[in-house]
């Protein structure tokens, strides 16, 4: 079974390479129980994200998904990301 987590796409134009999926520690044991999640607090959790990571106005998340961790790391990797 398939545990999935929140997902932020974000843009970081200090970095190389700038985008990159980051993601939340809280799992949820269906991508229906993440989704609902997400639906209800993604103004937070952004606000949540930025604060705790401690970014400026040079980050920009443009996405929120539910993602395996393995989906992350794939995604990460297609993104030039070791």
């Amino acid at each position: 079974m398939n545990t999935f987590f929140i997902s932020l796409f974000i843009t970081l134009t200090s970095l190389t390479p700038p985008d990159s999926w980051v993601q939340f520690t809280k799992p949820f044991k269906t991508i229906a129980q993440c989704e609902q999640y997400i639906e209800r607090n993604a103004e937070g959790l952004i606000y949540t994200f930025m604060q705790q990571a401690n970014l400026d106005v040079n980050a920009t998340i443009s996405q929120l998904a539910c993602l395996t961790y393995d989906e992350a790391v794939r995604r990460n990797k297609e993104l030039g990301h070791n």
